[in-house]
């Protein structure tokens, strides 16, 4: 199973921010809807759904800019997403 719908309009928007504190912002807010998105997948059971059920579901970031970068910030994780 592979899910490409991240959101990236944070992302892009930190790259024309004026100010490093904006930028760290946004980089944030992009890292919040990565985080939220995988526990969104976790939640869909795509185990339950399709027989036989997948092994895995694979989260597409159509670049690793857009997943490297923004995740430094200690105070959010991407812990959790097992379903």
């Amino acid at each position: 199973m592979i899910d490409a719908k991240v959101s990236l309009s944070a992302y892009l928007e930190s790259l024309e921010a004026e100010t490093e504190a904006e930028r760290r912002q946004l980089l944030e807010t992009h890292a919040r809807q990565v985080q939220a998105h995988i526990q969104k997948l976790a939640a869909k059971s795509y185990w339950a759904q399709f027989q036989p059920s997948p092994d895995f579901v694979v989260f597409f970031i159509p670049g690793e800019n857009f997943s490297v970068q923004p995740f430094p910030t200690p105070r959010i994780s991407l812990k959790g997403a097992r379903g």
